[in-house]
């Protein structure tokens, strides 16, 4: 049976008084709030015959086209918007960059004081969960570019033949005195 229209607006209205004496306590969710529309939406449409209900259909979906077209042209705006003013913005940001460098710099280095065992520990796990993918890519990059690896190896020891050198010496007499 459904509600006469005065029945109906005594529930409004006492839906109304409740929701000011608990509005200060009771913030309602996303969830709840689409429950409420059905629920609204429900106890409106029960008492529509079939011509005002295709009526208020096609005007809520003519809203929707309406509001899409809007979000459309204002992406479309947006984007032109963007696209002639790039090099403006991309020289604000860097500006913006460049003044606060240090200041970005000091509070990622406390950041990274106050979390270093956390982030060490995390970093730890994630090498330890992913080490044979690592090892298949590093072999798999010195299998390509092995001729490179042996050239900058070779022009290293050129560079450097003394001081390795020095080191073998070193770490050999270390051994004999064992």
């Amino acid at each position: 049976m459904p509600f006469t229209p005065e029945e109906l607006d005594e529930l409004r209205r006492s839906d109304r008084r409740i929701d000011r004496a608990f509005r200060g306590t009771y913030v309602p969710d996303a969830s709840q709030r689409e429950l409420d529309q059905e629920t609204d939406e429900a106890a409106i449409v029960q008492d529509l015959d079939h011509q005002q209900l295709q009526t208020r259909r096609t005007k809520a979906a003519y809203r929707e086209l309406e509001r899409r077209t809007k979000d459309d042209q204002l992406k479309a705006y947006r984007k032109s918007w963007y696209e002639k003013n790039r090099e403006q913005d991309l020289a604000r940001r860097k500006a913006h960059h460049e003044a606060h460098r240090q200041q970005e710099r000091d509070t990622a280095r406390i950041y990274y004081q106050a979390h270093r065992e956390k982030i060490r520990a995390k970093n730890k796990v994630y090498y330890q969960e992913h080490r044979e993918e690592f090892r298949r890519r590093n072999q798999a990059y010195r299998e390509v570019h092995a001729d490179e690896l042996k050239a900058k190896k070779a022009e290293y020891y050129r560079k450097h033949r003394k001081e390795i050198l020095a080191k073998q010496k070193k770490r050999d007499k270390a051994r004999r005195a064992k």
